[in-house]
């Protein structure tokens, strides 16, 4: 999903609807706008279903792409 893509979606959506995250076994919390982040990424470096298909690269200089990456709080 792009940025483009995800204003598109949000635009669906009141104002006031609430961005939420899974929680870590259970439940949903919000999202926390200290917890979005830019980060440089290596593409399609997993194949296993455990983890993420794309990494955080090392470096800026060398990466695939850059990414908003939302974490949990």
């Amino acid at each position: 999903m792009t940025v483009k893509e995800l204003i598109e979606l949000l635009h669906q959506y009141p104002d006031d609807t609430m961005v939420l995250v899974d929680g870590y076994e259970d439940g949903v919390t919000e999202l926390d706008i200290k917890n979005v982040r830019f980060a440089p990424l290596d593409l399609n470096v997993y194949e296993e279903w455990y983890y993420g298909e794309h990494k955080i690269a090392e470096s800026k200089d060398t990466c695939d792409a850059f990414g908003l990456i939302l974490q949990r709080s």
